[in-house]
């Protein structure tokens, strides 16, 4: 089944047991084992266990670290990507793009340099 949505980064890097994610198809949606060097496409939803962290590495030259116990999905919302995340994940070192990032989170801490 191939899937609608565009790719929008890579999986850099896994530290500990396994993380998920979930990917919708046209016609269901389904949970699977990531791995790393696995691509991330827009409408993913990864969640790392208790023991897990990731590293995704974007197209857009950004990297979010995703914690342990932790839950990131990945939107395009009208051509911006949009990060809806909870507490534990860290966003570094995006570039200036033509594309705006949008950042969904319940609550947080961000500095910003530049």
């Amino acid at each position: 089944m191939s899937n609608q949505f565009k790719p929008v980064g890579n999986i850099e890097r896994v530290e500990g047991n396994c993380f998920s994610f979930t990917r919708k198809y046209p016609h269901r949606t389904g949970t699977f084992r990531g791995v790393e060097g696995m691509t991330v496409y827009e409408n993913d939803i990864i969640e790392t266990d208790m023991n897990t962290t990731v590293s995704v590495l974007f197209f857009l030259g950004g990297r979010a670290n995703i914690d342990h116990g932790s839950k990131v999905e990945i939107i395009d919302e009208r051509n911006a990507l949009v990060l809806k995340m909870d507490s534990r994940t860290l966003l570094e070192q995006f570039k200036r793009e033509k594309s705006p990032i949008k950042i969904s989170t319940a609550g947080g801490v961000m500095a910003i340099r530049g």
